[in-house]
């Protein structure tokens, strides 16, 4: 009998020990069904302040109001995250692959839209902008500082700060005094009246060189005598070159453009030249007394890239960097009275000289233009111990000593803020190329568009 009361006892109280957990069970699903109705509660009110936004709409709210019609809320939440994450990864390298094609399209854009602002410069009626150095009849050399086109006058600043109006035709309108090309480098030039303006430079500017027997350029620096060889040529139609030289007889050289090739050096940069035969080797050899030289054309078709630092999309031939070379006639005249000796504009070989502009105006032009010819000014010229060289007797003179000891008190890289700043740099005209050509003539006007800054 004790033994069925106590069996009893133990199932009743197993009973109500069963009831108390499924009672607190029930209660534990009914707090977290609780949590969960409050949390979608809480979930339903940010969805309703992001569908408030268009744009938080479209990016979040639509998408996640799609998922919950299928999962529950906060797997939705995780799956957009997800997503979200894989796009920002994805996309990028989806449209780097669709866009490769195209992304030249900004080294395009940026030429054609300052080709587009410097067409507008060349449109207005004046010829130098403000801030521009001009000379004028009456008050000598100026600055501009404003165009008024209704009076077709300027308003310009004198050397003593004074602010003046003159009228357009007082300004004095700078144009080519002189164009030259040099056939053979560092050889006598050749005076034009007019030239056509190629991509590497004037029409049979440096086109020939003599080099030494380890294919290295020969100048006027270590060979001053250079100066009097004076080549001829039919620079429209050059089919052959004819040396001339002091006590020498003439030599005709017809043009090779294919034959022996050697690989040349002008300072840095290794090109192709073609031999032009043994006679105009032997021809200079005599006359400069140096064995093992040869005469060569610079190759058809050869590309020297220029310095990528100035002029990455031009190229040249053989001159030392650049294809043009510009200067003002008034900047060898202060050069003149500087030296206190005169010296001519030929030591400094310059292509095109221009008067009626201040002293050493082209400083400060960046592009201009000269008749139909657009330039870019790309870098202010270094100068050598070439300018000491006497262009009429091969030899370094006095003068030449003195313009040296001129450029280094007064242009020199410290004191003019140009390139790397040394004291021991001096320079002269203007290194520019060419941004769109046809020819040049004697008496072309120059119109400035747009200053160095």
């Amino acid at each position: 009998m004790v033994v069925r009361v106590a069996l009893v006892a133990a199932l009743v109280a197993r009973c109500l020990a069963e009831d108390a957990h499924a009672a607190q069970v029930r209660a534990q699903a009914a707090a977290v069904a609780r949590s969960v109705d409050a949390i979608e509660a809480h979930t339903r009110l940010i969805l309703d302040a992001l569908h408030e936004h268009p744009i938080t709409s479209v990016l979040v709210g639509q998408p996640l109001g799609l998922l919950t019609q299928y999962v529950p809320i906060e797997q939705a939440v995780a799956l957009l995250c997800v997503v979200t994450l894989a796009a920002t990864y994805l996309i990028p390298k989806v449209l780097s692959r669709l866009l490769a094609p195209t992304t030249d399209a900004p080294k395009t854009l940026v030429p054609t839209i300052r080709a587009a602002a410097l067409d507008a410069e060349a449109r207005r009626p004046n010829a130098y902008p403000p801030n521009c150095p001009v000379a004028t009849a009456r008050h000598g050399t100026t600055t501009v500082v404003a165009y008024d086109a209704g009076k077709k006058a300027y308003a310009v600043e004198t050397s003593t700060h004074e602010r003046v109006t003159v009228a357009s035709d007082d300004v004095v309108t700078a144009t080519v005094q002189d164009l030259y090309v040099y056939p053979i480098k560092s050889c006598k030039g050749l005076r034009l009246a007019s030239a056509a303006v190629l991509p590497h430079g004037l029409q049979c500017d440096r086109q020939w060189m003599f080099m030494d027997a380890k294919g290295t350029f020969l100048s006027q620096r270590k060979h001053p005598k250079m100066a009097l060889i004076a080549p001829e040529v039919d620079v429209t139609n050059a089919e052959a070159l004819t040396l001339t030289a002091p006590g020498m007889p003439s030599l005709r050289v017809p043009v090779l453009r294919s034959g022996v090739e050697h690989r040349v050096r002008v300072w840095k940069d290794y090109m192709l030249g073609v031999d032009q035969g043994d006679a105009a080797a032997q021809w200079a050899a005599t006359f400069l007394g140096l064995p093992d030289i040869r005469l060569v054309r610079f190759k058809d078709g050869f590309h020297r890239q220029c310095d990528e630092a100035f002029a990455p999309d031009h190229a040249t031939a053989f001159a030392d960097g650049f294809p043009v070379l510009i200067a003002c006639q008034a900047s060898i005249d202060a050069m003149s009275a500087a030296a206190k000796h005169p010296v001519e504009m030929a030591r400094f070989r310059p292509n095109i000289v221009m008067t009626g502009a201040p002293a050493f105006a082209d400083d400060v032009w960046d592009c201009f233009e000269i008749g139909s010819v657009r330039f870019q000014n790309v870098k202010p010229c270094s100068r050598c111990s070439m300018p000491s060289v006497n262009q009429a007797t091969g030899e370094k003179d006095e003068a030449g000593a003195a313009l040296q000891s001129a450029l280094l008190a007064s242009r020199n890289g410290a004191q003019l803020a140009f390139l790397k700043k040394r004291a021991n740099d001096v320079f002269f005209g203007s290194n520019v190329v060419t941004l769109h050509g046809a020819s040049l003539a004697v008496g072309d006007r120059l119109k400035v568009l747009t200053l160095l800054q």
